[in-house]
């Protein structure tokens, strides 16, 4: 009897922390319908990036999303901002600030989630792309370092979620991805998610210190409270070098961008992208599980095979891994039929370029000059680039 007794006490604490998926999936869905039904949120955020261990990105954000603007198929009107930047989005054009180049860029056709990875509003479309496909897994953790939150473990099998277009995209034999959100217990909206970055790395969001009442007037959303900079576009914004060094300064760093060499994939030959001198290049920054990345390699396949003999050197560059991934980056340059050459190790060539986002596209022209800088990936802009500095025209 004492043993049945004993048995009994074991399965019920084991209960007591494991429910069933039917039970998982309700706290989800609890939280995606308090998340529906607020008008706004504003929050504290703090973003970080791993990679084999070693922090190399952590800054905070204030976030704010005017929610009665937006559905879940619709992006909200938004404010990020930090001590660095400031960007608004007024639900037709993003205006970005930046101390380090006194500029307001005045962005007219944006890629609007495009900033928005991790963030509160697209979370709400992953949350109910989650409950809605089959071929995902929810997991209801024990949560061993806190009381105050739920910790899931979420499954996309053979795909991963696309942060722009902000839906689930599978592929057949596509690897599985994985997701970890910790949902607060007392408000049930998201505490932190981390989302795998390759093989070897993540990235995280925190939110803390919510507000529900943060409302701003039109005068904010026009950009009014913005600093007081130059507005200019966004290709004079990526071509004006910083502010706050000296000219000299400017000019070594110039020089030191031109001579940089990064070894190539498939060789490990070391390429100068400035070295071409009388041919025009083409750059396109990527990294491991960025959906917009994929989605352009089919277009940026045809641009090499068009225009390879015609004075066009087209390089990925995939610009958040270490050497000790070159392997598993070459399996997966060959999983998503990446025909063009790719360099790696690229993260100083980016921070040179103001490189932030996956894909970015940059053109060196003939005679060694940047003359497109573009964070996304539009084909009827970047065809029009090159065929204008192939001289096809």
């Amino acid at each position: 009897m004492k043993l049945k007794i004993v048995f009994f006490c074991i399965l019920s604490h084991h209960f007591s922390f494991s429910q069933s998926p039917e039970q998982d999936t309700k706290i989800l869905e609890k939280s995606l319908e308090r998340m529906m039904e607020l008008q706004s949120v504003a929050y504290d955020s703090q973003k970080e990036a791993e990679e084999s261990n070693v922090t190399y990105l952590t800054h905070e954000d204030f976030i704010y999303f005017d929610l009665k603007s937006g559905s879940l198929l619709k992006t909200p009107r938004y404010y990020l901002g930090n001590d660095e930047d400031k960007l608004l989005y007024d639900g037709k054009r993003q205006l970005l600030s930046s101390k380090k180049k006194k500029l307001v860029m005045v962005n007219e056709k944006p890629l609007v989630n495009n900033p928005l990875l991790l963030t509160f509003v697209p979370i709400r479309n992953f949350l109910a792309e989650v409950l809605t496909n089959y071929s995902t897994t929810v997991e209801l953790i024990e949560n061993k370092v806190s009381n105050d939150d739920y910790e899931f473990k979420i499954t996309i099998h053979n795909g991963w979620f696309d942060w722009e277009r902000r839906k689930i995209t599978q592929k057949e034999g596509y690897e599985d991805s994985n997701y970890v959100l910790h949902i607060y217990k007392d408000n049930l909206l998201p505490k932190r998610m981390k989302m795998e970055n390759g093989s070897t790395g993540h990235i995280a969001r925190t939110f803390y210190n919510y507000r529900f009442d943060y409302v701003k007037s039109k005068e904010f959303w026009e950009g009014n409270e913005l600093p007081d900079y130059k507005r200019v576009s966004l290709e004079e914004f990526f071509q004006t070098p910083d502010n706050d060094k000296g000219d000299n300064e400017n000019s070594a760093n110039t020089a030191a961008v031109k001579n940089l060499e990064l070894p190539d994939m498939a060789s490990d030959d070391l390429i100068k992208p400035f070295g071409f001198k009388g041919q025009v290049v083409m750059l396109e920054f990527w990294f491991r599980n960025c959906g917009p990345c994929i989605k352009a390699v089919p277009s940026i396949n045809m641009f090499h095979m068009k225009y390879g003999n015609k004075g066009l050197k087209i390089f990925g560059v995939e610009f958040r891994e270490q050497e000790a991934s070159l392997h598993s980056l070459k399996t997966y340059k060959t999983k998503i039929n990446m025909l063009y050459p790719s360099l790696y190790m690229g993260g100083p060539l980016a921070k040179s370029l103001n490189v932030q986002a996956g894909p970015t596209i940059v053109i060196i022209d003939k005679k060694g000059g940047v003359i497109y800088n573009e964070a996304g990936y539009n084909e009827k802009k970047v065809s029009s680039v090159l065929s204008k500095s192939l001289n096809l025209e």
